[in-house]
């Protein structure tokens, strides 16, 4: 009970410092831009624009080594603008909170998207606790984040002595450089308990102010928050079919829905400031006024930095929007921003990726025909099998058929991604097939839906080189503008609805459709029978802490690799986190680089591992010692880790020149003299 009150200490502490750190100087800016803006408006462009601007600080600074100023520079900004602006600081949160609809939304929204973050990495009686996939894709950011706190640029903190490269790790310097001038909060609770919060908050302000703004309806507005946080894909049919299990298949259609973007955080901060921009530029067609295009700059200028996928779909809408605008209105403003934008995000770009061109892979139709045919997908092999007979026999009536099996392919790729979004398409038609030419006059509807279907488009004709299915985060973005044009549409048809019995009724059968993947992801979480898969156990926790401050911060630590047979060894999970999987763990817990650990993670940052790997076999192996007193010296390996159970072949101590740093019942750590 002790640690929950403290846990809720901090967590007011943690707000307070937030809010103090990204609302003031931000709510002047936005402010000084336009006073008219809506509450909600307020509120979303100044914190966000704050961020964007504090990563850009955090990253100069630490370029020309002066990070010093960072924290004198937040308390003197924000103290500025609360002199300045006094009690108008509290007249938008007054507004947003008397708002009973849009609290309720945003609120379980926090719930919804937070709790596959908030047990993970909470010290229980056995150690720290790891659901899912967060003991490696989450102590991989925390990694990161500790790393934040010593490096800009960052260096890769699990492959030592290079830079990390080909990586969105903005949303990590974001939580790292908060984490370090507010030292007093754990990265463990910044990202698993703390930012969470932040994050989907981002997101639901954010995509109802734009939606709200756009359509003029705070109704649109409402939905939008659901589509966007709270609604999933339509993976439960075929869970349903397949196994009788209405509860899951998040991803059978390959993209994660908008309730588990919290476990990405640099998707979940891209959703923001992707949606906030896009706001900025509602505004600026409203008004013309240049300076929301200043504003939409500061909020895109650095989105690729957050998340590629989101600066390349904010982009091309950008840019087909600034095409028409041209064509119709003689505007030239906005080819302008998106060549700005272009070269912004190219040079952030470029700060931050080695290569990039080399991680896509032309392969047409591949995550359609896997939708199809993989394992724990669809499974309909018989359409496959149809699809291939039809190919050798080179008739026309064949290539109808074809045309056909492919027509399905992609319309259940599509259509089982969106659910019950789909209904969205209808937005396109609103009113009659008459209005449709209307519609695509509207230059905001041209700059959404050529985002949303380039998003589309690098789905169906690339993959990913490394782990070929990471590229469907571009779907992802189809998914949450398309959410945009549904939420419009449910709004549209409400309004013409007079009974309130048939609104009702119809918003809960469309909630009733959108829910069972969302629960599914609880259940596969925690439900019955449900463990957490991986552990810390207090002794590595207390070695790991003794060597974080115990050792310089700049020291290399050599670990075992992973055996991927060693778990056979433990009954039941949760298992120790080592025989578990490779992950960042040492580097996460200690704050100190590892020579080689998390393979998975160096593989998708383009590194080759193997000559790495069996170099670090090789020294465990102890069969050429000058060979390993080599790898040592020649990497400026400081400290090796070792698990007492998994030391294969003890270490000649006195040959490699090491010394005994610290050791109890599970964990032996040596000092290389």
């Amino acid at each position: 009970m002790n640690d929950l009150i403290l846990l809720a200490f901090n967590l007011i502490i943690f707000i307070i410092l937030f809010v103090f750190s990204f609302y003031p100087w931000g709510l002047w800016l936005v402010q000084k831009i336009d006073d008219d803006l809506k509450p909600v408006e307020k509120i979303i462009l100044a914190m966000l624009s704050s961020v964007v601007l504090f990563v850009v600080a955090t990253l100069v600074s630490g370029i020309l080594k002066i990070r010093f100023l960072i924290l004198p520079l937040v308390l003197g900004a924000n103290l500025f603008a609360i002199i300045k602006i006094k009690k108008e600081l509290f007249i938008p949160w007054k507004a947003f909170f008397a708002d009973k609809k849009l609290v309720l939304l945003v609120t379980i929204a926090i719930v919804v998207q937070g709790v596959i973050n908030f047990p993970s990495g909470y010290l229980f009686k056995d150690g720290l606790m790891f659901w899912s996939s967060q003991g490696n894709d989450g102590l991989w950011h925390v990694a990161l984040m500790e790393e934040a706190k010593k490096s800009m640029p960052l260096l890769n903190p699990i492959y030592s002595g290079e830079k990390l490269y080909n990586y969105h790790y903005l949303s990590d310097i974001l939580m790292g450089e908060f984490g370090r001038i507010y030292p007093i909060l754990t990265s463990l609770d910044l990202y698993f308990r703390f930012f969470p919060i932040v994050f989907s908050l981002f997101i639901s302000l954010s995509v109802f102010a734009f939606v709200s703004r756009w359509r003029a309806s705070n109704l649109a507005g409402y939905w939008a928050i659901f589509f966007t946080s709270l609604s999933g894909g339509f993976g439960y049919i075929v869970t349903y079919i397949k196994n009788r299990i209405i509860f899951g298949g998040e991803t059978v259609f390959w993209a994660a829905q908008g309730n588990t973007i919290i476990g990405n955080p640099p998707h979940a901060v891209a959703y923001g400031l992707l949606s906030a921009a896009l706001l900025a530029i509602v505004f600026y067609f409203k008004n013309r006024k240049t300076v929301f295009l200043y504003l939409a700059f500061i909020l895109g200028s650095v989105l690729a930095g957050f998340k590629v996928s989101a600066g390349f779909v904010l982009a091309v809408g950008v840019i087909a929007a600034g095409i028409v605008d041209l064509i119709i209105n003689h505007k030239k403003a906005l080819l302008i921003y998106a060549g700005l934008l272009g070269l912004s995000s190219l040079g952030i770009l470029k700060l931050m990726s080695k290569g990039l061109s080399s991680f896509l892979i032309w392969e047409p139709w591949w995550f359609v025909r896997t939708t199809i045919t993989a394992p724990g997908r669809v499974e309909w092999m018989d359409l496959e099998w149809r699809r291939q007979y039809y190919m050798t026999l080179h008739t026309w009536k064949s290539y109808l058929r074809l045309i056909q099996f492919e027509t399905e392919a992609f319309l259940i790729y599509v259509v089982g991604n969106l659910g019950t979004r789909f209904i969205g398409f209808f937005a396109i038609f609103e009113g009659s097939f008459k209005k449709v030419g209307q519609f695509f006059k509207n230059i905001t509807n041209v700059l959404l839906l050529t985002a949303m279907t380039s998003g589309l488009v690098v789905t169906l004709l690339f993959v990913q080189k490394g782990i070929a299915y990471n590229l469907i985060q571009f779907m992802q973005y189809f998914v949450l503008i398309f959410g945009f044009f549904t939420a419009a549409f449910v709004a549209t048809v409400a309004i013409k609805i007079k009974s309130r019995l048939v609104k009702t009724c119809l918003a809960i059968i469309l909630i009733i459709f959108s829910l069972p993947t969302v629960i599914g992801n609880l259940v596969e979480f925690y439900g019955k029978d449900r463990t957490p898969l991986a552990k810390i156990d207090n002794n590595e926790i207390a070695a790991l802490t003794y060597l974080k401050s115990h050792t310089p911060a700049d020291a290399v630590v050599l670990t075992e690799p992973w055996d991927s047979n060693a778990h056979w060894a433990f009954k039941a999970q949760p298992w120790p986190i080592s025989v578990w999987f490779s992950t960042a763990y040492v580097s996460a817990i200690s704050s100190r680089r590892t020579f080689f650990s998390n393979e998975g993670q160096v593989d998708i940052l383009g590194i080759p591992i193997t000559e790495r790997r069996n170099d670090v076999l090789k020294f465990f192996s102890q069969v050429d010692l000058n060979f390993s007193k080599g790898l040592l010296k020649n990497n400026q390996i400081g400290y090796i880790y070792l698990i007492k159970r998994e030391i294969t072949s003890p270490l000649n101590v006195s040959v490699l020149g090491l010394t005994k740093f610290y050791e109890n019942d599970e964990v032996i750590i040596y000092k290389v003299i």
